[in-house]
């Protein structure tokens, strides 16, 4: 696809010799930063949708919001890329491995063993996070829909996992420690239009590594 070879043009020409975010934000101003998941070809801009845009613009628009079946990784409305806690959207195109397309099966243990770090760039600097959980769940579950509100993360982090599908062997560790969560969220059905959600629940700490 034509918007994805874009997509890897941009990843080369904005991270030499570092992330350009003075041009990226002459191509769109909406960016917010770039995701990178080590083991998988997710390499992509995360933008946030304009108050004026419809919700999910971003899964029908491209990095330079023009329109496009891959659409671009958007965080979730109301949420900054510095928050604490933040969902970030991509879509599961098909049997390729576009946008989150690789995490869309990433509640399966023997998939989600192996995940890698994910890395958070902004323009104020950069943050690792490990995955600790993930799982297949409704596109209205109830835990994430007040992730913004909740006071401290732990309680968050420890009603997800009795949800989780999927879980890293020292779990409670990474979630004892956990200062940041970073959620990724993709269609799990190849299907388009069918309501079960993938969420894959990085987390990031001092000395925490996966």
């Amino acid at each position: 696809m034509s918007t994805q070879a874009s997509y890897s043009g941009l990843s080369q020409v904005s991270s030499k010799p570092g992330r350009d975010w003075d041009s990226l934000e002459q191509q769109n101003s909406d960016i917010a930063a770039w995701l990178t998941v080590s083991g998988t070809s997710i390499d992509y801009p995360v933008v946030a949708q304009r108050d004026s845009d419809a919700d999910g613009f971003y899964l029908h628009h491209d990095f330079w919001r023009n329109p496009s079946p891959l659409g671009c990784p958007y965080v979730a409305r109301g949420m900054r890329a510095d928050d604490r806690a933040l969902m970030v959207y991509g879509h599961h195109i098909g049997y390729t491995d576009y946008v989150f397309s690789a995490l869309a099966d990433a509640y399966q243990q023997e998939r989600f063993d192996k995940l890698k770090s994910a890395l958070l760039e902004t323009r104020e600097g950069m943050a690792s996070f490990y995955p600790v959980m993930a799982m297949r769940v409704d596109m209205y579950y109830e835990p994430v829909q007040t992730l913004r509100a909740e006071p401290t993360l732990q309680p968050v982090l420890n009603a997800l996992k009795k949800d989780a599908d999927a879980l890293a062997p020292h779990a409670d560790d990474l979630i004892n420690r956990a200062e940041r969560i970073l959620i990724l969220v993709t269609c799990s059905n190849i299907r388009a239009g069918m309501s079960d959600r993938t969420l894959i629940v990085f987390v990031s700490g001092l000395h925490m590594e996966s």
